[in-house]
Parts: structure tokens; sequence; C-alpha cells
């Protein structure tokens, strides 16, 4: 059935945030029969990305779960260790499995509707106005509008104030002659790759005793060139896993924008952001995804109790500081942060660690990690703003 113009909510972008809310909405029956648009310009349906994240309890992505881990291997010129995850297993998601997975769920809802397009302009709407967006020249108008998707004139820079990385990446899934790998632990963090005066590892994914997905990751402002992170890839292979004899079955590129600067979750009085123009980016560790999916949930609520979206919680106000000051490390002296991440996970149990990243714990929590590294390195960042 083609669309009309009328819709209760109108996704723009059909990324994880889009499709994970979509899927979510059209599952829940509390909310009735609820009319949704979905605005994308692509299509998803190639295997464009992968996504990683850690948890302790069952969630609605896990039917599609491509492997898991329940050992975490970290890798440094200072620590070298093995930890068991206990309660936590690490999960990954393919692109592909996702989209196909949600839209398929979501096209048995006749009130679900998607419109391959292009939004260029998003107008609020005031008290009992409607919300409206062009999507290559149609108007479509809905009570809600939850944007998933930058627009050009979304996001102005303001470098005098804030931190802005990007975590490039470029990876390889390899097939070895010979088993080479434990398909039971990843490795999170390998450090042992020039550091060259920034953040830079190696993440490695093994899905079988022959077959690893094995990722150069820099925290940089710009990229380096496809032929220097094949270079990068190629030397830690064959130098630090003593890898000869290999095939490259598949290639994955990227980038993940990180930055203290502050995204708004309410525009105006009918609009809300999601996924990364809602600051659903972890700002020091690039973590989306599973963010996202308890994000997606408190929108769900807030619909459900309050007939709006925009009753979410925020995190601990300390964890901006947190961000803002390791991002102050990493954009200044990057190098040092191998020293920082082995004393961290030397000095904590990975229990600690996930709960700080998650952004769950209180202050007082926080505090024997925090005191577990070398203070100086943040204590300037702080002084240099």
């Amino acid at each position: 059935m083609p669309p009309n113009d009328l819709y209760d909510i109108i996704v723009i972008g059909s990324g994880a945030a889009g499709l994970s809310f979509t899927y979510r909405l059209s599952q829940e029956t509390s909310l009735g029969r609820m009319k949704i648009l979905v605005v994308d310009p692509d299509k998803k349906v190639v295997n464009d990305r992968t996504w990683c994240f850690w948890a302790n309890r069952p969630l609605w992505v896990d039917a599609i779960v491509y492997r898991r881990w329940d050992r975490l291997a970290f890798r440094s010129h200072f620590h070298h260790q093995n930890y068991d995850l206990g309660e936590f297993e690490y999960r990954m998601v393919r692109g592909i499995d996702f989209y196909r997975y949600t839209k398929e769920a979501i096209n048995q809802n006749v009130n679900v509707h998607f419109v391959q397009g292009t939004a260029s302009v998003v107008t609020d709407g005031e008290d009992q106005d409607l919300a409206s967006v062009n999507v290559d020249g149609r108007t479509f108008q809905a009570r809600w509008i939850l944007k998933g998707a930058f627009l050009p004139s979304d996001f102005i820079p303001k470098p005098e104030r804030y931190h802005y990385l990007t975590q490039h990446f470029q990876g390889w899934i390899i097939h070895t002659k010979s088993p080479q790998f434990d398909p039971k632990t990843f490795t999170m963090f390998d450090f042992r790759t020039p550091q060259m005066d920034a953040m830079r590892f190696i993440y490695v994914l093994p899905f079988t005793t022959h077959d690893a997905l094995i990722e150069y990751t820099q925290f940089t402002k710009k990229p380096q060139t496809a032929d220097a992170y094949d270079f990068a890839l190629q030397a830690y292979i064959r130098d630090t896993l003593n890898i000869t004899e290999y095939k490259v079955m598949e290639t994955e590129a990227g980038g993940i924008p990180m930055t203290n600067h502050p995204f708004a979750r309410k525009i105006g009085h009918r609009i809300m952001t999601i996924g990364t123009p809602g600051g659903l980016v972890k700002p020091s560790t690039g973590y989306a995804f599973h963010r996202i999916l308890k994000d997606t949930e408190q929108i769900i609520q807030s619909l459900i109790r309050y007939d709006h979206p925009f009753a979410i919680q925020s995190p601990p106000r300390q964890y901006a500081f947190f961000d803002r000051i390791m991002l102050g490390v990493m954009e200044r002296d990057g190098s040092k942060m191998e020293h920082i991440f082995s004393q961290m996970f030397r000095n904590n149990g990975i229990k600690r660690i996930f709960n700080f990243l998650d952004e769950t714990d209180p202050l007082i929590h926080n505090l024997p990690l925090l005191l577990s590294v070398d203070p100086l390195p943040f204590i300037s960042a702080v002084i240099r703003g």
C-alpha cells in the first residue's frame, strides 16, 4: 500500500537506531495502530557494517547474533592477560542480518511504510500543529519525528570548545591455512602496533580456528590512506600473529565520530534525535549499539506512559566529564593511551570496567578505577580544557 502524507511518527534513517525503534514499536501491541513512516535513501540490502557489544542479559537481537565470546584478551607492550567475562558476553551482529530481521518483522505491520528518498527539510510543529519533513519534494506530516540521520545544517563544529576525533578503522576477514585462533577468546585491544603519537590498536574477532576479523583502529582527526591501513594489517598478521599463509575473504572500513559536542535530544516541540544525532555514540569509545537498544526501550515506554517520546533518562553527569578529559588525552597525547589502558586492565576486573563504560555506576563506584591509572595526563587535559 503506498504511503499517504499523515502519520503518527516519522523515522528519518533506517540504521541501527531507526530500525530498532521501528521494529520495537511495530511489536508493541499496547500502542495500538500507530502509523509509522521510515525514510532513508538506502535500501539496506548489503552487509555494510558489524556491531559489537557486551551484555549480561538476553536481548531481542540475540536471534541474529552472529558470534559470541566469553573470554577477552588484552595485549600491549606493558600488559598481557586473558580475562573470563563472568556474567557478561561479547556479541556481534552483522548489518545485513539486522536489516533483514527487523524489516521482515516490520513489513508484517500494515501501518508501517518505507519511503526511499532524502529528507531535506524538517519543520517542527507547535502545540497542536504537526511536524513535517520534505522527502525529495514531497511533504509528510506526523505528531512526532525521530531523526536518526544528520541533515547538512544540523552540525556546526565548535573546536574552540569541544574535542572532535574519529575512530577510523579498516578490517579484514581472513582465512588461514592452519588453525590459528581460539574461537572463544576475542582481542579487544592489541596495542602492539606503532602508536605514532595517536591511539592505535588491533581488534581480533575469531569466528573459527581458521577465520577471524582483524581490524586496525586509530583515534585521529584524519584517516590514513587505504594502503597505510593495509600495510599495518599485513605487518600485524605477519610479525605479531606470526601468520604467513592466509586469504583475505572480506574487507570493511569506516569511521565513527567521537566528540563531546552536545547533542540535543528534544528539538522544539515534536522532533527528537536518536542514534548518532542523539549523542548515542559514547564519545570516548565509539560504542553505540547497546546504548541504542536501551534508548529505544526508554522511548517506547515514554510513548506508552505519556503519549510522547521525550521521557528518557540521562546518564550521571560525571560521565560527560570523564569523556571530555579522555578525549582531551586522546587528541593531544594519544600515544599515552596504551599505558593508560594497560593500567586500567591490570588493576581492575572486567565487571568494573564494563560498568564504567556502560555509565551505570555512581561516582563512588568509579573511584577505584579512576585511582588505578596515572592521573597526570588527565590533570593536564583538565587544565588545557
